[in-house]
């Protein structure tokens, strides 16, 4: 909070299995003016908790996730419309995470080589979309606004 409003703060997270990150393929990334980083190395229970443990026991969260492919305009405008969400739930949420994870070829390849599953992906890279939101201490249900934005988020 800052001045009595919310502030909207944005967070980083990549995950690189390497000794070191490639200037080459990270460098835009690495040059982006940032408050805080850490390079290293994490072990998979930290990685999960990178944006918070959910150790939230006054409130109520949800979990919502969709994958697209498609060009980099298609992911600003997954952004773009998840901040306009976050911006008209801002008074009716405890705090929203929108994670986007890229799953490349040769991820689905290598799963399909080792047998697959049931929820085999189409051979094409694509983005996997996921929405945490926490609501605020004592609501017992999702506030209709909120329930209404997510849906249309998911349908983007």
């Amino acid at each position: 909070m800052q001045n009595g409003r919310p502030v909207a703060s944005y967070k980083v997270a990549y995950f690189y299995r390497g000794s070191s990150l490639p200037q080459d393929v990270f460098g835009d990334l690495l040059n982006i003016p940032s408050i805080s980083e850490h390079l290293g190395a994490v072990s998979y229970f930290e990685a999960a908790n990178i944006f918070g443990s959910g150790d939230y026991r006054e409130s109520g969260e949800r979990f919502s996730g969709t994958s697209f492919s498609g060009s980099p305009d298609r992911c600003l405008k997954a952004y773009q419309d998840f901040r306009e969400f976050a911006l008209e739930s801002v008074h009716l949420v405890n705090s929203t995470v929108f994670a986007l994870t890229p799953i490349p070829l040769h991820q689905i390849q290598i799963a399909k080589s080792r047998g697959g599953n049931a929820l085999d992906a189409a051979e094409i890279p694509y983005l996997s979309a996921h929405w945490y939101t926490v609501f605020l201490a004592g609501h017992e249900q999702i506030p209709r606004q909120v329930e209404l934005g997510l849906q249309q988020l998911m349908r983007q």
